[in-house]
């Protein structure tokens, strides 16, 4: 009788072989199949942004900002524009002013650098002063007014701002 008990054993344990050696195939198959798929390269393609500018038919000023430079209680005082294919010339006067009692605390008036933009009709311009010593920390109007060879005037909308 031992040897019919030894071979029953030894296919109880053949069967425990079989059955292991299946699972693990389908946890081996299930993981192959369930695996992410790397994505097809997409390509990179870039839509264009097309940024529409009015066609210019006027002396206009579009911005106006101010740059610290650093280490010192000075700025640089900006504008930009656009004025008509026959101006020759624009000037940008930069008035800086104190909030509390008005008092004018510089001024500035510099030619801009004129740039053809013949795609809106017309030429931009761009003007930067010098680095212009005004108080910090102190609450402040700049007001820019734009003048051309054309005796035509344009005025940037006053920004008021605390001078860090």
């Amino acid at each position: 009788m031992d040897k019919e008990e030894a071979i029953q054993t030894e296919g109880d344990s053949s069967i425990v072989y079989i059955i292991g050696a299946v699972i693990i195939v389908a946890v081996i198959v299930a993981g192959v199949l369930l695996w992410p798929k790397p994505k097809a390269k997409e390509s990179a393609t870039t839509t264009p942004v097309v940024e529409e500018k009015s066609a210019i038919t006027k002396l206009s000023c579009d911005a106006q900002w101010y740059n610290p430079k650093i280490g010192f209680a000075e700025y640089y005082l900006s504008a930009e524009g656009s004025a008509l294919t026959t101006a020759k010339t624009v000037d940008c006067t930069f008035i800086i002013s104190g909030n509390i009692d008005g008092k004018v605390i510089a001024t500035e008036k510099i030619p801009a650098v004129l740039t053809a933009a013949p795609e809106r009709g017309g030429q931009t311009y761009r003007c930067t002063t010098k680095a212009t010593a005004l108080p910090k920390g102190t609450a402040v109007t700049m007001k820019t007014m734009i003048s051309d060879d054309l005796e035509a005037t344009a005025a940037c909308k006053a920004g008021s701002m605390v001078l860090q």
